[in-house]
């Protein structure tokens, strides 16, 4: 049976924070931008895009708990098809949608999913999107939030889950009535973004000092 941690300390920022405040000038040039020529719908549509990851990470939850969930928002019923074939390949599933604390990197991650995949021990990260994405790099910072919830996984459990650390992770994007699209990452491609994350997290102390 799928079994619930709760490893959160309060007092740790949560990696999307840590992301958030060290967002890089050039995109926060162009997010500025964006706000100002499109205004309300922007807003708007980053609302929509908040409540439909929220309310599909529910799902999913209450889906690999075995509790037969129906959708208590209609806002998601369409991507839920989209992720069904994925959710039937996972198995021996040991963390679901939980904060785990990186107490040695002081930091936290909402983890979307420990589990195996196709056999395989995996990290998973669910989000939504109305159109496929078209390559890596349109998923921003989400490759960057995936490897600190690795990395705290991994200092927090160390082998104890399925006796070897995690090293493969899947960004999921659930998309509406389609297939969802599989962004997947093995050690090399984690390793490169791990670079990326310790030098947002480094400048996020940096700067708070």
């Amino acid at each position: 049976m799928k079994s619930i941690h709760r490893n959160e300390s309060s007092r740790l920022p949560a990696d999307s924070t840590i992301l958030n405040k060290t967002l890089p000038s050039q995109y926060k040039a162009a997010l500025s931008n964006s706000r100002q020529k499109k205004g309300d719908e922007m807003t708007l549509n980053a609302t929509n895009s908040r409540c439909r990851n929220k309310e599909l990470r529910q799902y999913i939850k209450r889906y690999l708990q075995e509790l037969s969930p129906k959708p208590s928002e209609s806002i998601i019923l369409p991507y839920i098809s989209s992720i069904q074939s994925i959710l039937e390949q996972l198995s021996n599933v040991q963390i679901i949608d939980e904060f785990i604390s990186n107490d040695e990197q002081s930091y936290k991650s909402k983890v979307g999913c420990v589990t195996r995949y196709k056999g395989i021990p995996y990290t998973i990260q669910w989000i939504t999107a109305e159109e496929p994405k078209p390559d890596e790099s349109h998923l921003y910072d989400k490759p960057l939030q995936l490897v600190a919830s690795v990395d705290a996984v991994n200092y927090y459990y160390g082998n104890s889950l399925f006796g070897s650390k995690i090293e493969h992770a899947l960004i999921v994007v659930a998309l509406p009535n389609q297939e969802a699209q599989i962004f997947e990452f093995g050690c090399n491609q984690l390793n490169h973004y791990r670079q990326a994350w310790q030098k947002r997290l480094n400048l996020f102390y940096k700067t708070a000092a």
